[in-house]
C-alpha cells in the first residue's frame, strides 16, 4: 500500500516509524471506515501480541490485521536502498510491516494518545527481547552463587529452589523484566531499596534509589528464611498477554543468615509451563506429595485417584502461590463436594495482601456470563476490590470453576467471614423460579407451598420475571388463586417501597378474556389519577385456567396526598363495581381518594346533582363534580350531614351533630373562591337539609351493602 511505503521509506533503525490516522481520498489517496494504525519497526518477537493488546486496553476493536516481514537494506540516512524477495535472504535488517484497523476514533487528542501509548509499548518489547539473553544469564549466576552460599534454609529446599529455577530458564518463564533490591532500615522503617543500574527488560534504565516501604504486618514475611517468594505482581504485562506479572523473588542473605534484600524477576509463565503436569513440575511436585501423603488415601482408591486428578487440575497459578496447608483444604474441600451440584467457595490471600484468589464451583447448568459477573460484583464489593480477573473451565463434572483474581488495595489487611461471602454467593445464583419456591414455602408450608410451585413455577412470563421479585409474585398467586365466580376480579392498590411517595401503583388480576387498557383508563382517570405506565401479564399455571395482571403505574392528579391505608379498600371496592356497572363511571369517583369516600356515599351527590340538574341550577354535572372534587373536605361534611339527618340514632344526639356540621360547611363555603362552586355547594346543603326520608341505609338481600337505588323525599 502507498501509504505504508511512504513510512517504510525512511526510518532509523531501532526507532519504530508509527502512524495513526483515518485516511482519506483527498489527503491520502484512499478512505476507510475505520482508523488505521500502521506501524514500521525491526522484526521481533511478541510484536503482533503486545500492540493488538494496546488497542484492545484503549477499548478498540480490531477489524484487520496485516502483518509481513521484509528483509531491506538501508543507507546511512535510513533510506531503503534495496527489498530482498525472502525475509531470510539477502544482508539487510528483517522489519515488521503492520496494519491494524480499528474502531473509528475521531478525537485527535485519543489518537495522540495512542500513538504515544504504542511507541512505549514496542519500547518494553524491544527491551525485553534485547535483554532476555542478559536476564537468563543473570538467573543462571544467581543459581552458582546459591549453590556455593551457605544459607539459613535446609539443603533440600536449596535444591529444590534451583530445580524450580533451573526450570523457568527452560522455556517456561516469559521474562519480563528483572531487579535486584536490598533491604534496608531506616528511620524505624523497612525498605526494599532498588539497586542502581540493576534493571533489566521493562525496568532497565531506571537508575534511582526508589524504595518500597514494607509495612509492618509484613516484616516478619519479608524477614522469613525462605528461598523463593512467588506470587503476583500489581503490575499488568504491556508485553505478550494482558494478565498481572508473576513474580519470582529469591531471597539473598548476608553470611549470618539475615536477609539483605532480593533478586526479583517478574514475567508470564508460558504455555508450557500451564499444561505440564504438577508432578513433573518442581516444587509442585513435593506439593502434590504432601497433600497426598497427608490425605492418606490408597493409591488406588477412588478417592486417592480422585485427590490426584483434583490436583492436577487446580489452577497453575494456585499451585504455585499457595502452601502445603492451603493446597490441602483446597483438594480435600473439592473432594467433599462429591459431584454434589451445590455452590462452593474457596479463598486465599497472597502473602503480600495484594490479592486474593477465589475458586467458586458452580453448578454448570446454573453458570452463565449473568451469574459471573454477579459474583465478581460480591466479590470486589467483599475485598474493596481494585479490579479483578477471572477464568472459567468446564469438565465432565456436573460443576464449573471460575477461578478470580481479586486485587486489592496496597497495604490492605484482607479479612472477610467465607461463610457469609459463600452464602451471597448462593443467593446470587438462585434463579427466579428458586426463589419463588422457597418463598411459597416459607408462606404457605411445604405441602401447599409445593403445590403452587408446582402449578405456578412456568406460569409467569420473562417480562414479568424481570419486573418482579418473587416475593412479589407470591402476593400475586395469592390474590389469582382468590379469582372465582364470587370474585371475578380481584384488585391491589399499593405504594412501591422503591419509588416516590407521588406514585400509586395498582394491579388488576382476572381469568379469561382481559379487560381492555381503553376501558381501564377512563375509570381510573374519573377517580382523579394519571396513569404513567400499564403492563400487562398472561399467567399461564399448569393444568388450570390461564390468568392475567395488569399493572398500572399512577400518580394523583393536581399533587393529592392520598393516605393509603384510609382509601384502599374504598377505592379497590368501587373500581371493582364500577367494571361491574354497578355504579356510574364519571367524576364523581375522584371523592374516593380526594375526599375518602366510599362508592355508596358517593352516590348520594350523585343522586343530589341528578336532582339539581332538574332544577333551575344552570350548572353542568361536570361542574358540579369538580367542584366537590375542588373542595373534598366540604363534600365530605356534606355526606356526614346526610347521615346524620337521616342516620338510625337518636334525635338527641343527632340534633347537635347536625348543628355542628352545618356550621362547619357554612365556614368553609366562607373559603371558597368561585362563586359558581359557592352556589354548587350551597344548593347541596340546602337539599340535604330539605330532605325527609331516605332508604339510604336499608340493606339488600344479602344484607352486605346498601339496595341498588337511593330514594329520597324531599
Amino acid at each position: 500500500m502507498h501509504s505504508h511505503w511512504q513510512l517504510v521509506r525512511q526510518r532509523k533503525l531501532g526507532v519504530p516509524n508509527i502512524r495513526v490516522y483515518n485516511p482519506n481520498k483527498q489527503e491520502h489517496g484512499w478512505q476507510s471506515p475505520h482508523t488505521v494504525v500502521e506501524i514500521v519497526t525491526d522484526d521481533m518477537p511478541f510484536l503482533v501480541d503486545s500492540v493488538s493488546m494496546e488497542l484492545n486496553r484503549h477499548g478498540l476493536t480490531i477489524h484487520l490485521i496485516i502483518h509481513p516481514v521484509m528483509r531491506m537494506q538501508r543507507n546511512v540516512h535510513g533510506e531503503v536502498t534495496e527489498v530482498f524477495a525472502s525475509e531470510v535472504d539477502g544482508d539487510g535488517t528483517a522489519e515488521a510491516m503492520m496494519h491494524f484497523e480499528v474502531d473509528q476514533e475521531n478525537d485527535p487528542a485519543k489518537l495522540a494518545t495512542l500513538r504515544t501509548d504504542l511507541k512505549r509499548v514496542l519500547s518494553d518489547v524491544r527491551a525485553v527481547v534485547e535483554d532476555w539473553p542478559r536476564m537468563r544469564m543473570r538467573l543462571r549466576k544467581i543459581v552458582s552463587v546459591l549453590k556455593r552460599q551457605p544459607l539459613p534454609v535446609f539443603d533440600d529446599q536449596v535444591a529444590e529452589a534451583i530445580d524450580v529455577l533451573r526450570w523457568i530458564d527452560n522455556h517456561h518463564f516469559t521474562f519480563i523484566g528483572f531487579r535486584t533490591f536490598d533491604l534496608v532500615e531506616k528511620d524505624g522503617d523497612l525498605l526494599l531499596r532498588l539497586v542502581p543500574g540493576s534493571g533489566l527488560g521493562i525496568f532497565r534504565g531506571i537508575d534511582d534509589e526508589s524504595s518500597i516501604l514494607i509495612p509492618p504486618h509484613l516484616h516478619a514475611v519479608v524477614r522469613a528464611r525462605e528461598l523463593l517468594i512467588i506470587t503476583k505482581s500489581t503490575a499488568r504485562s504491556t508485553v505478550h498477554r494482558p494478565a498481572h506479572l508473576d513474580h519470582v523473588g529469591i531471597k539473598r542473605f548476608d553470611d549470618d543468615g539475615n536477609v539483605i534484600g532480593e533478586w526479583r524477576y517478574q514475567g508470564l509463565y508460558s504455555s508450557l509451563a500451564y499444561s505440564t503436569r504438577p508432578s513433573d513440575i518442581p516444587l509442585l511436585k513435593r506439593k502434590v506429595a504432601k497433600v497426598i501423603e497427608r490425605a492418606a488415601f490408597a493409591p488406588d482408591s477412588y478417592d486417592g485417584r480422585t485427590l490426584r486428578n483434583i490436583l492436577n487440575y487446580l489452577p497453575r497459578d494456585e499451585m504455585f502461590q499457595a502452601s502445603v496447608d492451603q493446597l490441602y483444604e483446597i483438594a480435600i474441600g473439592i473432594l467433599n463436594l462429591q459431584e454434589r451440584a451445590r455452590l462452593k467457595l474457596f479463598v486465599r490471600c497472597d502473602i503480600y495482601g495484594r490479592f486474593v484468589s477465589a475458586l467458586v464451583f458452580v453448578p454448570r447448568d446454573r453458570y452463565s456470563k449473568t451469574l459471573r459477573l454477579r459474583f465478581q460484583d460480591i466479590l470486589i464489593r467483599a475485598f474493596s476490590s481494585l479490579s479483578s480477573e477471572f477464568d472459567v473451565q468446564f469438565s465432565e463434572s456436573v460443576l464449573a470453576r471460575v477461578y478470580f483474581i481479586i486485587r486489592t488495595p496496597r497495604n490492605a489487611t484482607v479479612d472477610c467471614n467465607v461463610a457469609d461471602l459463600e452464602a451471597r454467593l448462593a443467593e446470587a445464583m438462585l434463579s427466579w423460579e428458586d426463589r419463588l419456591r422457597m418463598t411459597l414455602i416459607e408462606q404457605f408450608g411445604e405441602t401447599r407451598g409445593g403445590e403452587l410451585w408446582r402449578r405456578y413455577h412456568q406460569a409467569f412470563p420473562a417480562a414479568y420475571q424481570e419486573d418482579f421479585s418473587a416475593p412479589a409474585a407470591v402476593i400475586d398467586i395469592k390474590h389469582l388463586e382468590e379469582i372465582g365466580g364470587a370474585r371475578p376480579l380481584i384488585t391491589q392498590l399499593y405504594r412501591p417501597s422503591e419509588g416516590p411517595e407521588t406514585v400509586l401503583r395498582f394491579k388488576v388480576y382476572g381469568r379469561g378474556e382481559p379487560l381492555a387498557l381503553s376501558d381501564v383508563l377512563p375509570i381510573l382517570e374519573h377517580m382523579g389519577l394519571r396513569v404513567l405506565a400499564a403492563r400487562p401479564y398472561e399467567i399461564e399455571p399448569h393444568g388450570t385456567a390461564s390468568r392475567w395482571i395488569l399493572d398500572f403505574d399512577m400518580t394523583t392528579a393536581h399533587g393529592l396526598d392520598v393516605a393509603l391505608l384510609d382509601v384502599r379498600e374504598i377505592f379497590q371496592d368501587a373500581f371493582t363495581r364500577i367494571v361491574a356497572g354497578e355504579i356510574e363511571n364519571d367524576g364523581f369517583n375522584r371523592l374516593v381518594l380526594a375526599a375518602r369516600l366510599n362508592w355508596h356515599e358517593i352516590v348520594v351527590l350523585r343522586a343530589l346533582c341528578k336532582y339539581l340538574l332538574q332544577t333551575s341550577l344552570p350548572l353542568s354535572q361536570a361542574y358540579m363534580e369538580q367542584s366537590l372534587a375542588n373542595n373534598a373536605p366540604i363534600a365530605r361534611r356534606l355526606v356526614e350531614l346526610f347521615k346524620a339527618r337521616f342516620g338510625p340514632a337518636l334525635r338527641a344526639q343527632a340534633a347537635q351533630a347536625i348543628a355542628e356540621l352545618k356550621a362547619q360547611i357554612e365556614q368553609g363555603l366562607e373559603t371558597v373562591a368561585s362563586l359558581d362552586q359557592d352556589r354548587i355547594l350551597r344548593s347541596f346543603l340546602a337539599v340535604i337539609m330539605a330532605g325527609l326520608r331516605t332508604n339510604y341505609f336499608q340493606k339488600d338481600a344479602d344484607r352486605q351493602s346498601g339496595k341498588g337505588y337511593v330514594a329520597f323525599k324531599l
